[in-house]
């Protein structure tokens, strides 16, 4: 474990993480520390029970772990914990997990990021031992530029090749947990042609905002990125 590491970069564990953890998940997740967290006024039972709206239970865990000058600092163990939901909680390691749950055990399309670390760390811990040894702290890569590793034959550019390649990737993007949504739009010109490719992509938490109570409500939502080739 590197709980040292942890303390010296200053982060445990995003906010964000937290706030869009399900209650009784994080509640679960942290029973082992549940004196621990009493002793400071935190009840995890009231922690499960709470709206996922309501953020007063996870501020506190939050400013419990990250205060440096509080009399009794979390437990290494608790660090660990927090720190091993902090590096699933991300698009790339949720991409991992469910890449290799071959079982199918994870939840698939309704689970965002925090949610589906939190069920891998509690119902299979060895799967994500094996996605945490894999994945450090990395600024998210926006894009991705690939050169062929072998000269392939020539791509028919016609509406129905697309289609048939849109249907293949479509297939492989919703088993990895995306969408199937798949999308090629054409664009040539005299140097080159350039496939503009939309794809779903995981189910991510969003904070969105009901119009009548101007409540904000955590929602797991797919969105639609692109991917540009040429």
């Amino acid at each position: 474990m590197a709980t040292s590491e942890h303390r010296e970069e200053g982060r445990i564990i995003r906010r964000e993480v937290l706030d869009h953890a399900a209650r009784g998940l994080l509640a679960e997740l942290l029973t082992p520390f549940a004196s621990f967290f009493e002793r400071h006024g935190v009840r995890l039972d009231i922690l499960a029970g709470t709206k996922q709206t309501d953020r007063g239970i996870v501020g506190v865990i939050h400013g419990l772990v990250h205060d440096d000058g509080t009399l009794e600092p979390p437990p290494d163990d608790l660090v660990d914990v927090l720190a091993a939901l902090d590096t699933l909680a991300t698009p790339d390691a949720a991409s991992d997990l469910i890449r290799l749950d071959t079982a199918g055990v994870l939840p698939r399309g309704t689970h965002g990021d925090a949610d589906l670390a939190l069920v891998a760390l509690l119902r299979q811990p060895d799967l994500a031992a094996l996605v945490l040894a894999e994945n450090a702290r990395e600024i998210d890569q926006k894009f991705a530029e690939y050169a062929p590793a072998v000269s392939g034959p020539v791509l028919s550019l016609s509406r129905p090749s697309l289609e048939k390649i849109e249907k293949l990737l479509g297939a492989r993007l919703e088993s990895l947990d995306h969408t199937k949504h798949c999308r090629i739009h054409l664009a040539k010109n005299r140097w080159y042609v350039e496939l503009e490719i939309q794809h779903g992509s995981r189910a991510q938490t969003r904070d969105t905002i009901d119009p009548q109570s101007l409540a904000i409500e955590p929602s797991p939502q797919p969105t639609a990125p692109q991917a540009i080739g040429r």
